[in-house]
Parts: C-alpha cells; sequence; structure tokens
C-alpha cells in the first residue's frame, strides 16, 4: 500500500511540472485561449455522435472534426 501511495505523489508530481512547464509565462486567461479551439472540436464531435462508441471511432471522428474547420 506504501508503494501505492507514493506512486500517486509521483504521478501528481510530474502532472504539476507538466502544467508549469506549459504554463511558464502565461496567464489563466491565455491558457483558456491556448485550449478554446480543441474545446468546440470537441463539443462539436460529442454533437454529431452523442452515444460515444469504440477509441477507432472517436479517433476517426476527431479526424473528421477537425479536416472540417
Amino acid at each position: 500500500m506504501m508503494l501505492f501511495g507514493a506512486g500517486l505523489y509521483l504521478i501528481f508530481l510530474v502532472l504539476i511540472l507538466w502544467f508549469v512547464k506549459c504554463a511558464r509565462g502565461k496567464s489563466l486567461g491565455d491558457l483558456f485561449e491556448d485550449n478554446d479551439h480543441h474545446h468546440h472540436q470537441i463539443l462539436r464531435m460529442i454533437e454529431k455522435y452523442p452515444r460515444g462508441g469504440t477509441w477507432s471511432q472517436h479517433r476517426s471522428w476527431m479526424e473528421e472534426v477537425v479536416s472540417e474547420k
């Protein structure tokens, strides 16, 4: 159980470091603006395929949405 806890702390540390690397010098508003486009692509895909599907279907749907622009 101790190893599991240490693993969770390691994962948390990696996520924090990754966030700091991506957010360096940017405000929270800048981070939201950077991800806004991707967020709307995902929303369009969910509107077209609300019931979901397999992972391969999801990937092809995302390619379809990205190519629509």
